[in-house]
């Protein structure tokens, strides 16, 4: 099973190709999220990750983002997205959040 950890930072998913626009530890591919398309084959990968990434980007971005993911999943692939809630301190901690969700 392949899996991609997008915007990983350096909490990359053990296991996991870390893509980050900093070439931080653990980053296998330096490359921006909103520069398309990502250097990563059609289908290539069965797992996707977001953790705690799509609430630094606006609506738009967040759609062509989406998009990516699902030219890079296989056909039973699993996109999972993990965002802060709207209602805890973690959304409005970070200056750089610009998305908010609730359930």
């Amino acid at each position: 099973m392949r899996i991609l950890d997008l915007g990983c930072g350096i909490a990359k998913i053990n296991g996991a190709v870390g893509l980050d626009n900093a070439p931080l530890p653990g980053v296998d591919i330096v490359h921006d999220l909103l520069d398309f398309p990502y250097p990563i084959e059609d289908e290539s990968f069965d797992n996707i990750y977001l953790n705690h990434v799509i609430e630094h980007f606006e609506l738009n971005d967040f759609e062509n983002i989406l998009r990516e993911c699902s030219r890079i999943l296989t056909s039973n692939g699993l996109l999972q997205i993990t965002v802060p809630h709207v209602f805890s301190i973690a959304a409005f901690t970070d200056l750089t959040h610009k998305q908010f969700f609730t359930f």
